[in-house]
């Protein structure tokens, strides 16, 4: 889009997030950047602007912003993917964004991966991410591990694969990756889901196990809405329109909370390609 011709309506936005509602000096919120970035803006039904972003000419994804009614209603992602799809024009192969700490889990969901520590950004902490937009990606510590698998769930539609060596804990049951299985096992469509473990004493040994998920009612995942009592909660055999793959090839000792640092070591690189529009490793 056009920065000159949108320049009112795009800052009218960042003015009511960044410097209204997060309180950030208004000096910070216009850069000498803004001129040179490629801007997205969204519009809602009757044309007001609701939500913008820029991609710099550095591959930084920056100034996301979505008017608090309007969030939680697929804004935000839509303007995530067209800055991704416009640095893929580009022939980029990576970009990389500084998120707040509450919306790392967003990020994380769109194939994004958490680098160095935490750092303060206009009084405000952040995270620095980075996502790769072609090749392999190499997975260097236990919060980069749950943050690729919990953007594996979110992209898989209708076929999930995970092959584990002994169910991963602090991985598989880290609560970003529990939220996105919850949301892939309750979508209206069939699915498939398919978790394979190499050390079959695993099962019997960690908390994670197939008696401990079914142990209460209240542990089980509800039925999505319309879907049959009779009818399986996971379809086998189903075709996959999409699918996600993902290769957890660790060593003997898995994922420890007490030990997360260390076993990060374990986690060989994910050999695979994320393809984001159809949510693959391969």
């Amino acid at each position: 889009m056009d920065y000159p011709t949108q320049r009112e309506a795009l800052h009218r936005v960042r003015q009511r997030v960044f410097v209204e509602e997060q309180q950030v000096p208004a000096a910070l919120e216009i850069d000498a950047l803004d001129p040179l970035s490629a801007h997205v803006l969204a519009r809602g039904s009757n044309g007001e602007p609701i939500g913008a972003g820029r991609l710099t000419p550095d591959g930084r994804i920056g100034r996301m912003a979505v008017l608090a009614e309007w969030r939680g209603r697929g804004v935000g992602e839509a303007l995530l993917r067209a800055l991704i799809d416009t640095a893929r024009s580009r022939h980029w192969r990576e970009v990389s964004l500084h998120a707040q700490l509450p919306a790392r889990v967003f990020y994380t969901r769109q194939g994004f991966l958490p680098e160095g520590e935490v750092f303060t950004e206009a009084g405000i902490a952040h995270q620095h991410m980075r996502l790769v937009l072609d090749g392999a990606v190499a997975i260097d510590s236990a919060d980069q591990a749950v943050a690729i698998t919990t953007a594996l769930v979110h992209r898989a539609r209708r076929q999930l694969w995970l092959h584990s060596r002994q169910l991963d804990p602090g991985v598989l049951d880290a609560p970003p990756v529990l939220e996105a299985l919850r949301r892939f096992a309750t979508a209206r469509h069939d699915k498939q889901a398919l978790l394979i473990v190499h050390d079959a004493a695993a099962i019997a040994q960690c908390r994670l196990t197939a008696a401990g998920a079914a142990a209460t009612p209240a542990q089980r995942i509800p039925d999505p809405p319309g879907q049959r009592p009779d009818r399986p909660r996971v379809g086998l055999g189903l075709p996959a329109q999409r699918c996600g793959r993902l290769l957890l090839s660790s060593e003997r000792t898995p994922f420890r909370r007490r030990s997360r640092a260390r076993a990060a070591s374990t986690f060989a690189t994910v050999a695979g390609r994320f393809a984001a529009r159809m949510g693959t490793f391969a």
